[in-house]
């Protein structure tokens, strides 16, 4: 049997559907001295461009099958790639709320082409029909593929590319992953040749740069309204359609719920969430707000995701997401306002602080949620020295060690910072006393989280968020690097159980201990890879509540022990049959 792996790199060109000259296309030789190339930067009608995509694949083998849509040119040398890293729970305060992007860079050789796929009107360059200013020409013999396409399309930033792993098998040819990115780079040619293409993950669409939430509101006041005004009329005409039938505004620093038909706003109640009543000034802009009224946090990052940075809700895994929280962040709804436009990134970063994990899953080809939280019902990796642990490298973290943590929530006003603990109502505290003293670590590590996204007063549910994070970063959240057999099927957020002689028991033992991997990348050859991943201190037996027709925890199965909490021997501190008690968390 005959098996070779191959690659390809596909990415989507935009590319117009009309024909020169012919309607809607109103473009005329004459008017200009050569035919368009279909492309929005060669376009003579802009007015009549119509966008539709043009799939090209580069490979490194001219084996793999295309659709008849497509063509493929085998110039593809190499690619290398990385993994998102992801910020776990938010906590890492040198990252942003998404983590680093994952990311490719697609090694490439220019070279002639005849230009039959991209050119409409190849034949007429030939005959000279397609030109006014010259006579025929040869495109074969004019230019190669990449300085060509940068020519005609320098609009490629954010548009789709994906990356084909597969496997010709005695000839057969199959997929075995599809990674998706956005193009964010051409680089090249060289005078050599060499080209390049760079990639990163769809979630960097989220990015600040890209786009901000709420977004940027076009309309401002017709004319002055007093500070007990109740209606407003938008300007310029007719811009009150990009406008929600009814939500909340703000005009400068006054939060206002309203309703709307055409450009009249009805202002329902000036002076919202304690913001102050005020006078404003014609011109003055009204900005529609970001605004969630008692959403759970899973419905909001997707809302941020879909709805304002335009990420495709395929991509969402609804089900796993829901399942998720509904077993441990059933209560976490949120409730805010955002009154001015913030970038996408750094609004889930703040959601994230609030113990939730968010991240691009190149393998599932989905974006990932999870909670902190114990790894319960988690798939758990094994690893050891003997079968699957090529090497291995350790730094403890004492820098992000927690022994307070101080949450402030409901803001006093929705219009000041939200960095400063005088702009809110409430702070909870918890202490680990038992880290703080002089047997143990003897000193304070303190991590203030300001949120306003908890302006309800939830204070039970800012007590356990404190908790779960005391709980995961009572000790450095020490970081190993693994590398591992790259057929061992590691994701993102997993949870490993690694047995290594590099971390040992007081006797000198080899100590199990539990980790969760934020960042997997290539190792020293292609068969291996590196795995980056973070102490997971959830060390205790948790549970949920059990429904209460249970049996008791002697006739129970080992599922209904992992997913429900039973109550220990009062004088032992242990199950009847001497298992470890449960924990609350």
């Amino acid at each position: 049997m005959s098996t070779e792996y191959v690659q390809s790199l596909e990415i989507d060109i935009d590319y117009c559907a009309n024909t020169y000259g012919s309607s809607p296309c109103t473009a005329a030789l004459g008017a200009s001295n050569h035919k368009c190339f279909n492309t929005f930067k060669t376009c003579q009608d802009t007015a009549n461009f119509i966008k539709e995509v043009k799939v090209v694949t580069f490979s490194n083998n001219t084996k793999i099958p295309i659709a008849s849509s497509t063509i493929n040119f085998p110039l593809l040398k190499s690619i290398t790639s990385r993994s998102t890293a992801v910020n776990i729970t938010g906590a890492n305060e040198r990252m942003k709320g998404l983590g680093v992007r994952a990311s490719i860079t697609a090694f490439l050789e220019d070279a002639p082409y005849n230009d039959s796929f991209f050119d409409k009107y190849n034949s007429e360059r030939i005959s000279g029909a397609a030109q006014t200013d010259e006579g025929p020409y040869d495109p074969f013999a004019r230019g190669t593929v990449f300085a060509k396409l940068k020519s005609r399309w320098p609009f490629y930033a954010g548009r789709p590319m994906r990356v084909v792993d597969g496997v010709i098998v005695d000839g057969v040819y199959s997929i075995t992953s599809t990674r998706h990115y956005i193009i964010t780079d051409f680089e090249g040619p060289d005078q050599s040749g060499k080209f390049v293409i760079k990639g990163k993950d769809i979630l960097d669409l989220a990015d600040d740069k890209r786009v901000v939430a709420p977004k940027f509101s076009e309309g401002v006041l017709l004319n002055d309204i007093s500070d007990t005004d109740t209606t407003a009329t938008l300007t310029p005409l007719g811009v009150g359609s990009t406008y929600s039938s009814s939500g909340w505004v703000s005009i400068g620093s006054e939060l206002i719920a309203f309703t709307r038909v055409g450009d009249v706003l009805t202002l329902v109640s000036r002076g919202s969430r304690e913001t102050d009543p005020e006078t404003h000034e014609a011109l003055d802009t009204i900005q529609e707000t970001f605004s969630v009224r008692g959403d759970r946090v899973d419905v909001v990052v997707k809302r941020l995701l879909v709805e304002e940075a335009g990420i495709d809700a395929s991509f969402i895994p609804d089900a796993k997401w829901t399942a998720e929280c509904d077993k441990w962040a059933s209560t976490l709804f949120l409730n805010t306002d955002i009154m001015k436009p913030t970038g996408v990134n750094s609004l889930i970063g703040e959601v994230a602080l609030l113990g939730v994990s968010i991240w691009w899953d190149d393998k599932l080809q989905e974006v990932g949620l999870k909670v902190n939280r114990p790894p319960v019902g988690d798939a758990v990796h094994n690893i050891n020295d003997s079968d699957n642990l090529f090497s291995f490298s350790q730094k403890d973290k004492d820098e992000d060690r927690l022994s307070q943590v101080a949450f402030y929530h409901v803001q006093s006003n929705p219009s000041l910072s939200i960095d400063n603990p005088e702009d809110f109502k409430r702070q909870r505290r918890n202490i680990d006393v038992d880290a703080e003293s002089a047997n143990e670590y003897d000193d304070t590590r303190l991590r203030r989280i300001f949120s306003r996204w908890l302006n309800d007063g939830n204070d039970s549910l800012v007590s356990i968020l404190n908790a779960r994070l005391l709980n995961r970063f009572r000790e450095g959240p020490a970081e190993y690097v693994l590398e591992v057999p790259r057929k061992t099927q590691i994701g993102l957020t997993d949870v490993l159980e690694v047995t290594t002689r590099a971390i040992q028991d007081d006797t000198g033992k080899p100590l199990l201990k539990k980790m969760q991997v934020f960042e997997i990348s290539e190792g020293r050859n292609i068969d291996t890879q590196l795995v980056y991943a973070q102490a997971y201190q959830f060390d205790k037996r948790y549970g949920g509540i059990a429904e209460n027709t249970r049996g008791v925890y002697s006739v129970a199965s080992d599922t209904e022990k992992d997913n429900g909490t039973y109550f220990s021997d009062e004088t032992t501190g242990l199950m009847g049959n001497g298992d470890k008690p449960y924990a609350f968390i």
